[in-house]
């Protein structure tokens, strides 16, 4: 179908877009200066040597992207998405407990769990039970914002824990990375680039594949295609998907498009394996299109190619006349769960 401009969605835009979230995406800046500025004076003294966030879902995004973005630190970053901490939390532990919304119950199992087995804790929160619970035990809590659906909160999450880790030592200062990203966000239009590739995958069924250092990224892509979009979507690795999934182009059953984000300084060896890959997936009819990431440094390029996809699903979601904040399956599920 010929290519639709985003004026020709207006209407459409006012009418589904309820809770305005074009203006969070098109203000990313601000969740990056809010960020910051709520762990200001928030740092721990103490040695440690391993790092775990807990989180769900969207609370979950910034652990994971904290420990793609840090995956040469000493210190090991791990994320956990249950009721439960690992047995290796311990003293010698620095424990986040992310729950946007405040009432994860997930979050609020395994928040006490640390406080008991004695982990430097520091909670990020909008309210809720986790903040009641910092007041009594007197952890650090970082006060968040509440406006945000949690996936579009990811930049109010993440950047204190950045922030947290720089006051701390624990990590080099971030100061000339966050202006980089600041400007790039300011220079590129990423919601027309969004919006062309939302025309692409139109009737598809997505399957986001990425470069090893923009991972984090292609899942990211992937949930927002199920909860902006409504839709099933699919993401993977390189080099991983090349030992298994690409054995599934051998028999083709649906009508698949591959979007690659690609970081431009990924290896040689990597630039390879995935221009043979693309090649063998296109001889096998399914179309391919590659979004080249660039950027200063490795914040901008892995934020880019997450804002990219938060464009590109947005504009999808209004294509197929539906709200990109509600989650009508999510909120059926804990009807039946009640």
């Amino acid at each position: 179908m010929e290519e639709q401009k985003k004026e020709d969605y207006e209407e459409l835009i006012e009418s589904l877009d309820t809770h305005n979230v074009r203006a969070v995406f098109r203000n990313f800046s601000e969740q990056i200066y809010k960020g910051v500025a709520s762990a200001a004076n928030i740092n721990i003294i103490e040695e440690i040597n391993k790092i775990v966030i807990c989180g769900m879902g969207g609370s979950a995004l910034p652990g994971y992207l904290l420990k793609q973005y840090l995956y040469d630190i000493p210190i090991p970053i791990f994320v956990v998405e249950d009721y439960d901490l690992p047995s290796y939390v311990d003293k010698e532990t620095l424990v986040f407990a992310v729950s946007y919304s405040g009432n994860t119950e997930e979050t609020i199992s395994a928040y006490k769990q640390a406080i008991k087995s004695g982990a430097k804790t520091i909670a990020i929160s909008s309210g809720g039970k986790l903040k009641e619970l910092c007041e009594i035990n007197k952890t650090p809590l970082i006060s968040v914002i509440p406006s945000y659906a949690p996936r579009q909160a990811y930049g109010i999450l993440f950047f204190p824990m950045l922030k947290v880790l720089e006051n701390s030592k624990i990590i080099p200062e971030e100061n000339e990375n966050i202006k980089k990203l600041l400007l790039a966000l300011k220079k590129t239009n990423f919601e027309d680039m969004g919006r062309t590739l939302a025309n692409r995958l139109l009737n598809k069924t997505p399957l986001i594949y990425a470069s090893s250092s923009l991972g984090v990224a292609a899942w990211k892509w992937r949930i927002n295609l199920n909860e902006n979009t409504k839709i099933l979507a699919f993401s993977n690795v390189f080099p991983a998907l090349d030992h298994n999934e690409l054995n599934g182009f051998d028999q083709v059953i649906g009508d698949y498009y591959v979007i690659i984000l690609r970081d431009e300084k990924e290896s040689k060896k990597l630039a390879k394996r995935i221009e043979a890959t693309k090649k063998l997936i296109k001889e096998k009819g399914v179309q391919v299109t590659e979004v080249g990431i660039t950027g200063d440094c490795y914040l901008t390029r892995l934020f880019s190619a997450i804002l990219i996809g938060d464009w590109a699903t947005y504009y999808l979601s209004i294509m197929y006349e539906k709200n990109p904040y509600s989650t009508p399956m999510i909120d059926k599920l804990k009807e039946l769960l009640r």
